[in-house]
């Protein structure tokens, strides 16, 4: 996040917009692993859990081998069809659609790696190992961003920035393979496929692949749109406001990840509906909560001065800024509930639920940019709110009453409402900013830690011995 007003400085916004472009559609290529990512935490988790290790060695070699053959169609497509997906963004000049076409070609190097870096990701999330998980994910993304300001620096653009990411996706893939050798030991060894199987885990993988549609219409797709109907400059622009708020669903969702192998563990067991399992859900729940209205509370205070740091050349962004960040911070509570389905495996509803809230926001961007131009564009990112639905289905399928979960998120939002209000209406100082800060977020903390004071002495409590 840091990275972007230094970027936008040294290449300029039409540039920045162009790269948003170019990663954008590495995004949505990214859809073609077909939610076999997913699939491997999940049966790997059910497997391990119930002390199977043949039948984790065959989960390993379905997911895996279906993801190799994967990653080389979608490296093809974009290596093969580079340049008749440039010429579809006709707003951009001839020179920006040549750029564009080399930095697509070098993106399919990117693409494979990543597809084969998510399934040996999921293995590690099978064995709970998200401390390694997040180590190595800050790595790469540090060492991503930081070589894309000395690229910058140094006079390269759009292009050279996708081979830079192609390096780093390489060494990260590199780190990953260890990682999981060491985890899997050496007596777990590829075993054939049995149908029964492949079709268990296929159909799984469907459905969270139409699940990862929903998100990535949201989250990639609206960029393609704006590209095309909007230009580079403008895009520009709602890259960068969205790419800040996009760090609030990035963030907050680290707190909810590992409900999955737990939630996919207690199933397998029996024990969803035992008090511990239900009060580990509780906690991850309002620390989601915490995190994404916390986060999304300091970026709106913030906003006079983000705006001039980010993009200090279109002061008009800040409002576009202050409601992106709104929404971001709301639809990114819902994170709980999308990995308890995806833990409970009931991925019929969260494919419905993301799939039309991912379709509705990408009509209302489509629409609002061509009748309203960027403010259009941004008010249409409302259309995914629509999976606050998740949490009422993850809900249900655990038989917690909606009183219930309401009263775990009321007294979070009862301060996050008058603080957005009140920054709405009082002038826009710093004093009062750090003021309405500090009592915002002081208070989301003081909720937080009086309701589980008994699970952060536990949790401290790790720490603190000799």
């Amino acid at each position: 996040m840091a990275t972007i007003p230094l970027l936008i400085n040294l290449i300029g916004i039409e540039e920045y917009g162009l790269w948003a472009l170019a990663s954008a559609i590495v995004g949505v290529l990214g859809l073609m692993e077909g939610g076999l990512s997913v699939s491997t935490t999940v049966f790997a988790s059910r497997d391990r859990a119930g002390g199977r290790p043949e039948a984790m060695a065959e989960t390993l070699s379905i997911t895996g081998g279906a993801m190799l053959c994967l990653a080389t169609a979608a490296a093809l497509l974009l290596w093969t069809g580079s340049e008749w997906i440039a010429s579809f963004f006709d707003k951009l000049s001839p020179a920006q659609r040549a750029a564009a076409a080399t930095a697509i070609k070098y993106s399919s190097v990117v693409v494979w790696m990543r597809f084969l870096q998510q399934v040996l990701v999921g293995i590690e999330q099978a064995f709970e190992r998200y401390g390694i998980i997040n180590i190595v994910s800050s790595a790469q993304q540090m060492a991503g961003n930081l070589g894309l300001l000395a690229v910058a620096f140094y006079g390269g653009r759009v292009a050279a920035f996708m081979q830079w990411t192609a390096l780093v996706g390489a060494v990260a893939l590199g780190v990953h393979a260890l990682i999981v050798r060491r985890l899997m030991g050496p007596g777990l060894r590829p075993r054939p496929w049995r149908k029964e199987r492949v079709l268990e885990i296929m159909r799984y993988s469907g459905m969270a692949w139409v699940t990862t549609l929903g998100s990535a219409l949201f989250a990639q797709c609206d960029r393609l749109i704006i590209g095309r109907l909007l230009g580079s400059e403008l895009l520009g622009i709602y890259a960068a406001v969205s790419g800040v708020a996009l760090q609030i669903n990035s963030l907050s969702g680290l707190s909810a990840q590992p409900l999955v192998p737990f939630v996919a563990s207690a199933k397998e067991a029996g024990r969803l509906r035992q008090p511990e399992v239900r009060e580990r859900i509780r906690e991850a729940f309002e620390l989601n909560a915490v995190i994404a209205l916390g986060l999304g509370l300091g970026l709106f205070l913030a906003t006079p001065w983000i705006i001039q740091i980010l993009i200090p050349s279109h002061p008009e962004a800040q409002p576009f800024f202050m409601f992106s960040a709104t929404v971001y911070s709301l639809y990114s509570i819902n994170g709980t509930g999308y990995h308890l389905l995806h833990g409970l495996r009931a991925m019929r509803e969260c494919m419905v639920i993301q799939l039309l809230s991912g379709t509705l926001a990408l009509l209302l961007v489509a629409l609002g940019a061509y009748m309203g131009g960027l403010m259009g564009a941004v008010a249409g990112c409302t259309g995914y709110l629509g999976v606050w639905l998740l949490t009422v289905a993850a809900a249900r399928h655990l038989e917690l009453p909606f009183r219930v979960w309401r009263e775990w998120l009321r007294p979070y939002l009862l301060v996050f409402a008058p603080c957005l209000l009140a920054a709405y209406w009082l002038p826009a100082t710093l004093p009062i900013r750090v003021i309405l800060t500090a009592f915002g977020l002081g208070w989301l903390g003081f909720i937080f830690f009086r309701r589980h004071r008994a699970y952060l002495s536990v949790w401290f409590g790790k720490f603190s011995k000799p």
